[in-house]
């Protein structure tokens, strides 16, 4: 069974989530991940509530999924239920052409990425924390 280890990096926490096959590994997983991210946020005085905390680890999860195939991308998402919070799920999929122009659009205009930034509608902006990136709450 995969685990959740956590890890120095965001690939070191997120990395072991590319590999999940089964329901109850993701579950698992989602789980352990989340009560990470509350530790961590609560560590350094940013409390997030439990719902908001599972929320950042889907957003994490579905953006990491971004730098794998397309068929491990679908695998994770489902399992997950995650997507991606910039080029959106993988059943519909965005040329190299195309997510480059999202990420030079979103530099330019970040105020309009809001709603793809957080597929949960809540006001996010992109930090490092402790050398690893999450969403959080503005």
């Amino acid at each position: 069974m995969i685990k959740f280890v956590g890890g120095e990096t965001f690939g070191d926490c997120l990395r072991p989530a590319m590999t999940v096959k089964t329901q109850e590994e993701a579950d698992q997983y989602l789980k352990d991940y989340t009560n990470f991210i509350l530790e961590e946020r609560s560590n350094e005085g940013k409390p997030v509530t439990p719902d908001r905390a599972e929320q950042i680890a889907k957003s994490n999860i579905g953006y990491y999924a971004g730098y794998f195939s397309q068929e491990t991308r679908v695998r994770v998402e489902n399992l997950f239920n995650c997507i991606h919070p910039i080029l959106g799920p993988a059943s519909k999929p965005v040329t190299a052409e195309e997510a480059f122009k999202l990420g030079q659009e979103m530099a330019k205009h970040p105020e309009q990425f809001r709603n793809r930034l957080d597929h949960t509608n809540m006001p996010v902006t992109f930090e490092p924390l402790k050398r690893r990136i999450i969403w959080r709450d503005k």
